[in-house]
Protein backbone atom coordinates (compact mmCIF):
# COMPACT_ATOMS: atom_id res chain seq x y z
CA UNK A 1 0.00 0.00 0.00
CA UNK A 2 2.72 2.10 0.61
CA UNK A 3 4.46 1.73 -2.56
CA UNK A 4 1.06 2.66 -3.68
CA UNK A 5 1.03 6.13 -2.42
CA UNK A 6 4.53 6.95 -3.82
CA UNK A 7 3.82 6.16 -7.33
CA UNK A 8 0.50 7.96 -6.65
CA UNK A 9 2.38 10.30 -4.86
CA UNK A 10 5.48 10.56 -8.16
CA UNK A 11 2.54 10.76 -10.24
CA UNK A 12 0.97 13.78 -8.72
CA UNK A 13 4.59 15.67 -8.83
CA UNK A 14 4.89 14.77 -12.28
CA UNK A 15 1.37 16.37 -12.89
CA UNK A 16 1.97 19.51 -10.98
CA UNK A 17 5.49 19.35 -12.90
CA UNK A 18 3.79 18.78 -16.17
CA UNK A 19 1.20 21.90 -15.56
CA UNK A 20 3.78 24.17 -14.45
CA UNK A 21 5.54 23.72 -18.06
CA UNK A 22 2.68 24.07 -19.67
CA UNK A 23 1.96 27.01 -17.77
CA UNK A 24 5.23 28.17 -18.21
CA UNK A 25 4.95 27.75 -22.12
CA UNK A 26 1.26 29.20 -22.05
CA UNK A 27 2.34 32.71 -20.36
CA UNK A 28 5.93 32.27 -22.84
CA UNK A 29 4.01 32.69 -25.82
CA UNK A 30 1.36 34.87 -24.54
CA UNK A 31 4.05 37.20 -23.81
CA UNK A 32 5.54 36.45 -27.35
CA UNK A 33 2.11 37.18 -29.37
CA UNK A 34 1.44 40.68 -26.46
CA UNK A 35 5.14 41.63 -28.35
CA UNK A 36 4.39 40.88 -31.85
CA UNK A 37 0.72 42.32 -31.09
CA UNK A 38 3.20 45.74 -29.78
CA UNK A 39 5.55 45.62 -32.78
CA UNK A 40 2.49 45.24 -35.48
CA UNK A 41 0.79 48.85 -33.62
CA UNK A 42 3.81 50.18 -33.41
CA UNK A 43 5.09 49.88 -37.06
CA UNK A 44 1.03 50.88 -37.95
CA UNK A 45 1.46 54.09 -36.03
CA UNK A 46 4.34 54.90 -37.86
CA UNK A 47 3.03 53.91 -41.05
CA UNK A 48 0.24 56.22 -40.38
CA UNK A 49 2.39 59.17 -39.50
CA UNK A 50 4.46 58.83 -42.56
CA UNK A 51 0.77 58.27 -44.64
CA UNK A 52 -0.56 60.95 -43.40
CA UNK A 53 3.04 63.37 -43.89
CA UNK A 54 2.82 62.44 -47.51
CA UNK A 55 -1.24 63.44 -47.79
CA UNK A 56 -0.32 66.50 -46.00
CA UNK A 57 2.49 67.27 -48.35
CA UNK A 58 0.31 66.09 -51.58
CA UNK A 59 -2.37 68.23 -50.59
CA UNK A 60 -0.50 71.22 -49.95
CA UNK A 61 1.28 70.52 -53.69
CA UNK A 62 -2.30 70.25 -54.93
CA UNK A 63 -2.85 73.74 -52.75
CA UNK A 64 -0.20 75.37 -54.44
CA UNK A 65 -0.61 74.31 -57.65
CA UNK A 66 -4.73 75.82 -57.83
CA UNK A 67 -3.33 79.10 -56.52
CA UNK A 68 -0.60 78.95 -59.31
CA UNK A 69 -3.82 78.39 -61.72
CA UNK A 70 -6.03 80.94 -59.75
CA UNK A 71 -2.88 83.58 -60.07
CA UNK A 72 -2.26 83.21 -63.75
CA UNK A 73 -6.07 83.06 -64.37
CA UNK A 74 -6.57 86.50 -62.59
CA UNK A 75 -3.30 87.44 -64.26
CA UNK A 76 -4.91 86.62 -68.00
CA UNK A 77 -8.43 88.34 -67.17
CA UNK A 78 -6.39 91.21 -66.03
CA UNK A 79 -4.40 91.69 -69.15
CA UNK A 80 -8.10 91.39 -71.19
CA UNK A 81 -9.15 93.93 -69.48
CA UNK A 82 -6.32 96.82 -69.20
CA UNK A 83 -6.35 95.82 -73.56
CA UNK A 84 -10.03 95.95 -73.79
CA UNK A 85 -9.26 99.06 -71.65
CA UNK A 86 -6.58 100.40 -73.56
CA UNK A 87 -8.65 99.70 -76.81
CA UNK A 88 -11.62 101.72 -76.01
CA UNK A 89 -9.79 104.13 -74.61
CA UNK A 90 -8.31 104.24 -78.55
CA UNK A 91 -11.53 104.51 -80.08
CA UNK A 92 -13.08 107.26 -77.52
CA UNK A 93 -9.50 109.06 -79.19
CA UNK A 94 -10.26 108.36 -82.19
CA UNK A 95 -13.78 109.51 -82.03
CA UNK A 96 -12.97 112.29 -80.16
CA UNK A 97 -10.18 113.27 -83.13
CA UNK A 98 -13.55 112.43 -85.62
CA UNK A 99 -15.44 115.38 -83.89
CA UNK A 100 -12.64 117.86 -83.46
CA UNK A 101 -11.86 117.42 -87.08
CA UNK A 102 -15.57 118.22 -88.41
CA UNK A 103 -16.07 120.82 -86.32
CA UNK A 104 -12.51 122.05 -88.00
CA UNK A 105 -13.52 121.51 -91.67
CA UNK A 106 -17.39 122.64 -90.54
CA UNK A 107 -15.54 126.20 -89.39
CA UNK A 108 -13.52 126.35 -91.84
CA UNK A 109 -16.19 125.48 -94.33
CA UNK A 110 -18.91 128.59 -92.55
CA UNK A 111 -15.55 130.54 -93.53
Amino acid sequence: MELMCMDDVETIRIIKEKETSADEEINEFKMEQEKIIKEAREKETIDLEKTEEELKAKYQEYLESKRREAEQKASAIIEGAKAKASQIRLNIQDKDLEKMLLDIIMEYLEE
